[in-house]
């Protein structure tokens, strides 16, 4: 980090990179289809996340540990937007 680098203001960042996930519950993905599932039967939020993993979906985390891998971001970076 240089605190006198213009391209990222002495962050060593510079721009962003969304981690978002959108699921269809219209029965046309398997993901939200297992989430709709869970919901109908009341299954609690451990359960939820299991059904959807299960399905294929990929959490923050993962998602996350990619882009420090392809060098995007850091772990100090990921560990400051989403904890843990």
């Amino acid at each position: 980090q240089t605190p006198s680098c213009d391209q990222c203001l002495g962050s060593g960042y510079r721009g962003r990179v969304a981690i978002a996930q959108c699921i269809r519950l219209d029965g046309t993905d398997a993901v939200g289809e297992a989430i709709a599932q869970a919901l109908e039967s009341n299954a609690p939020a451990a359960v939820m996340r299991q059904v959807a993993r299960d399905a294929g979906n990929r959490d923050f985390h993962s998602r996350a540990q990619e882009l420090i891998q392809q060098r995007i971001t850091d772990q100090t970076e990921v560990y400051r937007v989403l904890g843990n």
